[in-house]
Parts: C-alpha cells; structure tokens; sequence
C-alpha cells in the first residue's frame, strides 16, 4: 500500500472500529503538535467515505489543531493481519479497556477474522474467555455511551461489569446521569454497583436518588447508596453521632467504633498543665452520664 493525503473534513466520525479509550487529552494534542502522527492512519472507504480503522485519537487530535490533511493508508475493507496487530498492540501498551476489548472481540468475529473467539481472547486480548465471549461482549457494548467510556477510561473488571449490566435498565441509565455530573472513582463505582445489584433483589422499582450538579461529588454518592442499602445501620449511625456531639464539648471528646463492632467506647477527657482543678471538676461534672449510657446501649 502507498500512503495518500486524504483531507481532515473527509475523514467520518466513526467509533465502528474503535478500540483504544476515548482519551483526548492536551498531551496528546501537544505530542500531535510537536512530533505529528509518528504511524500513519488506516482508513476504511467502502464508497462512503473513509472512517478510521486505527489512530482514532490522534485523528481527532489533528482535528483540534484545525490540521487540513493527513498521510493515510485507504483499504476498502478490513485487513485481518493489520487488525490484529495493531490490537495486540494497543493491549501491550495497555491503551485498550474492557469496552474496547469487546468491540475487537466482536469486530473479529463478525467479520471473520477469526472463528475461535476463545483463542482471540487469550492470545490477542490477554483476556481469558472464561471470562469474555461474544455474547458477553454483545451486552457490555449495549449499554449506555457514557456508561461505555466510563469503565473503558476506569479500566473496570469483568466481574464488576458483570455485575452492571445485570442491572435493571433504569438503574443503569441512573448511573449514566451520576456520572455525567459528577466524578466517580472506580472504587466507589464498584461499591455503588454491588449495592443496587442487592438493591435490586428487594424491589421492581427502587427510588434512587438524584443529584444536582453543583457541589454533588461520589462521596455524597456512596453516603446515599449505603443508606439504602443498609438503613438499619444508617439510623444507628445518626443517633449515635447526634449523641457524641451532645457528649462532647471544650475538652471531652468520644473515640466509638465507626461500624459498631466493639462492645465498648472511650471518653477522652484533656488535661492541660494550666488546667486547674475547678476546670476539671467543671468538665466532667458538664459530661451528660445519660448520654453515655444510650452510646453504649447502642452497641449492644
């Protein structure tokens, strides 16, 4: 093949092929910049015009940088020794997710390039197909597009993702509006998940909460979800932080076990060198004894 110019504008926007994360940062664009595509595009034009077959992010970097034109290779279908190396190479630079891996999966697949998905898993994917397999892949690339780039750009488990799309539709597409306002870590994501999965067990229609954007952050997220999950200890947990702060005051503080498990607590009294022997009489004679008690009925 010879390379060719093909124009920025004519290039589609197409994820068809797309393997990589959806990651377009600015050290990208900077390295476009700076040091231009280093490999050359592979484009497919079946007569439609040409879509990207790899480089998709380098591609939308030159589109950032207003670039008119680009060296490519133009095939008019797919290659299989090309998209198979250039796979097993993305895996080896760790640029593909598990959405990515089950778009090559399925690209492979249907397209012919191979006819034993088990052994495409494991020797270009660096995946076990106990793990993945075509049917799997099916449902993972039907969920939502944020809900897609979000655990490809997290690099989710299998097993969490698993998890996911057995789901309920709406939970799902509640978690595609949480993350669209708010930045979720993947270890709160996996806890949000195991939650609406025992959630889900208990009701048709669970109430979820909703958030607004401003000031919302996972930590409000995760609070919420456990609530849900566990009431009982949510209650217990507000009763007994309403009673450690009528306990506590200048000088007394109370040390209680975060999630109930000791049958006991602790009251820490200060004592300064220039507290005087009315100021400690005074703080502990201010300790509300009844208070305590109910603390430490909680516990029981």
């Amino acid at each position: 093949m010879k390379p060719q110019y093909i124009l920025i504008k004519e290039i589609r926007d197409s994820d068809t092929f797309r393997i990589s994360r959806p990651v377009l940062n600015d050290a990208l664009v900077q390295s476009v910049r700076e040091l231009g595509m280093l490999e050359k595009p592979v484009l497919i034009d079946d007569g439609n015009g040409p879509v990207p077959l790899t480089c998709h992010n380098r591609i939308e970097a030159l589109k950032k940088l207003n670039a008119e034109s680009v060296e490519s290779y133009i095939l008019k279908s797919v290659d299989p020794d090309i998209f198979i190396r250039n796979t097993a190479l993305k895996v080896r630079r760790n640029e593909v997710g598990p959405a990515g891996r089950c778009r090559a999966l399925l690209i492979a697949f249907k397209l012919g390039i191979t006819d034993d998905p088990a052994s495409f898993c494991k020797s270009v994917l660096n995946t076990s197909s106990d793990i993945l397999d075509v049917e799997f892949a099916e449902r993972i690339l039907g969920l939502p597009v944020n809900v897609l780039d979000y655990i490809d750009i997290k690099d989710a488990g299998f097993k969490v993702i698993k998890d996911l799309v057995n789901l309920p539709d709406y939970m799902i597409h509640w978690f595609g509006r949480v993350i669209g306002i708010m930045q979720v870590r993947v270890n709160v994501f996996r806890t949000v998940v195991d939650h609406l999965f025992d959630l889900s067990k208990t009701s048709d229609s669970v109430a979820l909460p909703e958030f607004d954007a401003k000031g919302a952050d996972d930590r409000m997220l995760l609070e919420n979800i456990n609530r849900m999950r566990y009431p009982a200890y949510s209650e217990l947990k507000d009763r007994a932080g309403v009673l450690i702060k009528e306990v506590s005051s200048r000088g007394v503080s109370v040390a209680f076990p975060e999630f109930f498990e000791s049958g006991r607590f602790t009251l820490n009294v200060d004592v300064g060198v220039k507290d005087s022997a009315d100021d400690l009489k005074v703080r502990l004679h201010g300790i509300d004894v009844d208070r305590l008690i109910e603390l430490a009925l909680l516990l029981k």
